[in-house]
């Protein structure tokens, strides 16, 4: 049988390709911007690919276009066919997941999320969709009981702060896999929406994409760090027998004993490791398992790595953010934080807006790794803060505003002198002012 391989490019262009020849059979030319989501049928008949201008098209393998599905209204990340071929989900940074009808090009349903999404699988029965989003979310939804829209997802993962680009059913879709940011799938069992049962130290940067196997037996997952690798699901499995195992074990012995704690006696396996760039570094980082980064600490301390500092121009107030997203606010005359809230996705870089702090007018962003930038007042903060009479916890306060450039995470920012302009720089290698 003929092996058939097809490729998306920001050249707007989608290629077929003879797997074993390496020779090009076809180009589709019907886009007019980048190519970002992209799946074929499991026939290999068709073929949808989704653009950075909201378009999903719809075409033969042979580069006849079949049908255009019309109804999102940012890029489209995602696509993806059920397995007979009869329904095509797309994700999309309008913050919906849509389901179309294959044979009709008709959106039948509309699965809204509360931030971008960034990918969306079928079960292999069809019968329910995953979906990944910010916010470090992982959707599942109940598609043989949705409606055209105002739909309410089945179960919701959630595993601390940022974005999950990436997200598969494994183990006939009794568990979940999510891709982090801080460079770990994490694997659910999918009736425990609690705690992942294994958390797969997968790459040292943000995990970008997840992919399994026709088969199930392999996960590819690719990652910042310039790192495609192929992992064996059937060992990886076995760790996740391990840690159940283990947990009951120890709820037996000592029922309140954290699972994290529980030491994994087998690592997951490697099979193949593809290096995108030279990057000079040898070898591999421990695999299994992570410990819980959020540790309890004592009030006013920093619950974990602290990725950006800065000080007002008249040195009254300092801001700092964290890897799992905590924003503080400190008086530095008084050595003591004022305010505590949580930011949706992780911040990288905290800026006071330039010019002196003068009746506690002043503004701070935080340049998040989802790509938007969130703006704060500081005299709304010690407003809340001052009307609660404690430190301001992360249901109580939203940004006053958010500036969306970006679509990946934003690891630089700079103002002007008079504050009136900055410029960022993004992971997504463009550059906003």
């Amino acid at each position: 049988s003929t092996r058939r391989l097809v490729s998306a490019s920001s050249d707007c262009t989608v290629r077929v390709w003879d797997e074993p020849t390496a020779t090009c059979l076809n180009v589709y030319t019907g886009q007019k911007a980048p190519i970002l989501g992209l799946s074929a049928s499991s026939d290999g008949i068709m073929v949808a690919s989704g653009s950075e201008d909201s378009e999903v098209h719809l075409w033969n393998v042979d580069g006849t276009p079949l049908k255009q599905m019309m109804g999102h209204t940012a890029a489209v990340r995602a696509c993806t066919f059920n397995q007979d071929a009869t329904r095509l989900a797309t994700a999309s940074l309008d913050k919906t997941v849509r389901i179309w009808d294959v044979a009709s090009g008709e959106c039948l349903f509309v699965l809204e999320h509360v931030g971008r999404v960034y990918d969306v699988q079928f079960s292999s029965n069809s019968k329910k969709c995953v979906s990944s989003s910010s916010f470090a979310t992982c959707t599942v939804w109940d598609i043989e009981s949705a409606k055209a829209d105002n739909n309410e997802p089945e179960k919701t993962f959630k595993t601390g702060s940022g974005s999950c680009f990436s997200c598969n059913f494994v183990g006939l879709d009794k568990q979940l896999c999510m891709a982090s940011e801080q460079g770990t799938v994490f694997f659910w069992d999918i009736d425990d929406t609690k705690s992942p049962i294994l958390e797969l130290k997968a790459h040292s940067e943000i995990v970008f994409r997840t992919s399994l196997s026709l088969g199930g037996d392999w996960l590819v997952t690719s990652g910042a760090d310039k790192l495609t690798q192929v992992w064996n699901l059937q060992t990886v499995s076995t760790n996740i027998e391990l840690q159940k195992m283990k947990a009951k074990e120890a709820a037996t012995e000592a029922p309140q004993a954290p699972v994290g704690d529980i030491p994994v006696e087998e690592d997951a396996e490697v099979v193949i490791e593809r290096e995108h760039a030279m990057t000079g570094e040898d070898g591999l980082e421990d695999l299994l398992p992570l410990e819980d980064p959020v540790e309890q600490k004592e009030e006013g301390d920093m619950p974990d790595i602290v990725r950006s500092i800065a000080m007002s121009e008249d040195g009254l107030y300092g801001v700092s953010c964290s890897e799992f997203g905590s924003l503080m606010v400190w008086d530095i005359e008084k050595v003591e934080m004022v305010v505590r809230c949580k930011v949706p996705a992780v911040a990288r870089v905290v800026k006071f807006v330039p010019g002196p702090l003068k009746d506690e007018t002043s503004r701070f962003v935080a340049a998040c790794d989802d790509g938007i930038i969130r703006v704060y007042d500081i005299a709304e903060l010690l407003q809340h803060k001052t009307s609660l009479n404690a430190s301001l916890d992360s249901e109580s306060f939203s940004p006053c505003s958010e500036i969306g450039f970006h679509d990946f995470c934003i690891r630089s920012l700079k103002f002007c002198k008079d504050g009136q302009r900055f410029v960022t720089g993004s992971i997504d290698t463009t550059q906003s002012k």
